[in-house]
């Protein structure tokens, strides 16, 4: 089965280097930013037109070409997180996040018991390359393999970001647009937010 090599390089202290992307659909496209480099791509459910279908096959892509896959996601709930991993995806960021209750449902719905209780669809399944596995194993081997992170763009994240960042999470990212508007500052950025960004 795969092994995310984006959260591996995140646990060394490596950098890594990548971009998004919410309008190409080609694997040309995908396979160009290998060539140039880039560890990983994030696909963008939030802003794009993507279906599904059009995901998995640029998460396949990603695969070929020997970068990371990772979505944005357009919300916490099963029907999105759920199926984007079982697709193949092993990297999720969920935006516009609020609570620490958000973060907890993410992890919940992503990952196997006993980290959560995401639901079993794990033989001959793009989640484990289409081998014929031993569920335990494969369960394990997807936990440990998940990456989830939260982009912090609302004021209830910075005053629940404490307990946001009590959670298990790899990648915490500014948004720093959409905060500036939740803090009535749209298109500024602002010493005050600065100094949220900071934390």
């Amino acid at each position: 089965m795969r092994r995310n090599r984006l959260k591996e390089r995140l646990a060394r202290g490596d950098v890594a280097l990548g971009t998004l992307v919410w309008d190409t659909r080609t694997r040309g496209a995908i396979f160009t930013l290998a060539a140039a480099g880039m560890d990983f791509v994030v696909i963008c459910m939030e802003h794009s037109t993507y279906s599904l279908e059009t995901v998995a096959e640029l998460v396949s892509y990603a695969h070929a070409a020997g970068i990371t896959p990772v979505v944005r996601v357009p919300s916490i709930d099963a029907a999105s997180v759920t199926r984007l991993l079982d697709c193949g995806c092993q990297s999720l960021i969920a935006p516009r996040v609020e609570s620490a209750e958000e973060v907890a449902r993410l992890i919940r719905l992503a990952k196997y018991h006993p980290e959560g209780e995401r639901g079993a669809a794990i033989q001959a399944y793009a989640n484990t390359d289409y081998e014929d596995v031993e569920p335990a194993a494969a369960m394990r081997h997807a936990n440990d393999n998940t990456l989830l992170g939260v982009i912090v763009e609302r004021r209830g994240a910075v005053e629940q970001l404490d307990a946001i960042l009590a959670h298990p999470l790899e990648l915490v990212i500014v948004g720093k647009q959409d905060l500036a508007q939740s803090y009535g500052v749209p298109g500024q950025w602002t010493p005050a937010l600065s100094e949220i960004s900071a934390r």
